[in-house]
Formats: C-alpha cells, sequence, structure tokens
C-alpha cells in the first residue's frame, strides 16, 4: 500500500490484510486507506488514516458514518478493525440481509 510511508506500518497492514483473507473476509466489505475516500463508500467496515496521524475505524452505511472510533496508533485501530470483521458484535450488521429476506423496515 503506497499511500503509507512507515516500513513498519505497511507491514502491519499487509498482515492485516493477510489475515483477513484467511478469514474469508471479502474485500468488497472493508476499505483500508486515507480519510477523504470515505463520501465515496458504502456498507463498509473502514480503517482510515487521518493528516493528524492518527486512525479511524468506522461502517459506513447509506451514505453516514457510523460506530467511529479513534485510535492513536495503527495496532489499536487494526485489532479494533480486524474484531469489526472476523466477529461482528451486533445483531445491526444483519439489519439489510433481514430487510431483504422478510420485506420489513425500519
Amino acid at each position: 500500500m503506497c499511500f503509507f510511508k512507515a516500513s513498519d506500518e505497511a507491514n502491519q497492514l499487509e498482515l492485516l490484510e493477510f489475515a483477513l483473507n484467511k478469514k474469508s473476509i471479502p474485500k468488497t466489505s472493508y476499505y483500508i486507506g486515507d480519510m477523504g475516500d470515505e463520501g465515496t463508500l458504502h456498507d463498509k467496515v473502514c480503517l482510515m488514516r487521518r493528516r493528524q496521524g492518527d486512525w479511524l475505524v468506522f461502517y459506513t452505511e447509506r451514505g453516514g458514518l457510523s460506530q467511529k472510533s479513534c485510535h492513536s496508533s495503527l495496532n489499536d485501530a487494526a485489532k479494533d478493525f480486524f474484531l469489526r470483521l472476523a466477529e461482528p458484535q451486533s445483531f445491526w450488521r444483519f439489519r439489510d440481509a433481514w430487510e431483504k429476506e422478510t420485506g420489513q423496515s425500519f
């Protein structure tokens, strides 16, 4: 990933993506990058570096950002990001599938 400068960060991000691949997490369900692209993303868990150097983890849903958490280190942000994808902790992640299957909506 060329937009990250420190080789340690690049290695951490490569390891993170390797682990996501091993857990069979589809690339279509997440995004890793720098802040600025968030407005174009929908229904993804995102890990983004802010200009201040800290990291933001959030979920994009219907054009809005939710479940935001800010981390001062990539290590903490990557743990948060990985757990959101590998072990979903909220039944709300099933909302779209539920709406499609039942025909109901909120």
